[in-house]
């Protein structure tokens, strides 16, 4: 793993140490209006039947998402389409990006390798400059968006490589993955304000 040592620019940031993670295929879902999905080239998942559709690439609001290439969609609105053939999806895509409406989509991310990254803090956390955000269930602490006007942040994606669509995963040695978002929240507040202790925040891709 690589560590950065400490940048006397970032004055709240002491080391971060990189590291990669193996994870298993998961679910996900986005909420999509009628660009979320522009620009996107599909695949049948099942050549030979023609049915399912699988991403050839992706996009920068799915990427937020962690949803890449080779994610294939599985349901809209809580409808499983992930068997239904492949022209049918399609259309059934196209009608919903015509239209005014919002929706939901789910998507399985299949197994894939991510970077994480552990910041150590002393003082205030990131969140001045770093907006942040659960997923569906109230759970996790994703980044949601990065002020690049900020001249910290410019410092912290430089030497962390943290962006939008990364969640928090470890907040002083303890698993937060998929805890309430309200309570990894509280967990790093309560660790700003004593200056005197760092403290170290371990982010996934």
């Amino acid at each position: 793993s690589d560590i950065c040592l400490h940048s006397p620019v970032m004055s709240n940031v002491t080391k971060c140490v990189r590291a990669k993670t193996k994870l298993g295929r998961m679910l996900r879902t986005v909420e999509c209006d009628n660009t979320t999905l522009n620009g996107l080239e599909w695949m049948p998942n099942f050549k030979g039947s023609q049915r399912g559709a699988v991403l050839k690439n992706t996009n920068e609001a799915l990427s937020t998402y962690g949803v890449d290439k080779r994610s294939q969609i599985e349901s809209i609105n809580g409808d499983d389409i992930s068997n239904l053939p492949f022209k049918r999806i399609m259309k059934l895509l196209e009608s919903l990006m015509s239209g005014a409406q919002s929706f939901s989509s789910r998507f399985m991310i299949p197994e894939q390798e991510v970077d994480t990254v552990e910041v150590s803090f002393r003082g205030r956390f990131c969140d001045e400059y770093m907006q942040f955000c659960c997923d569906e269930h109230d759970n996790n602490l994703l980044v949601r968006a990065i002020d690049m006007q900020h001249d910290e942040a410019q410092k912290f994606v430089d030497k962390t490589g943290v962006r939008a669509g990364w969640r928090v995963i470890k907040v002083k040695g303890i698993k937060v993955a998929n805890k309430k978002n309200a309570e990894i929240r509280k967990m790093i507040q309560s660790s700003v304000t004593d200056l005197r202790v760092e403290y170290a925040v371990m982010f996934e891709e």
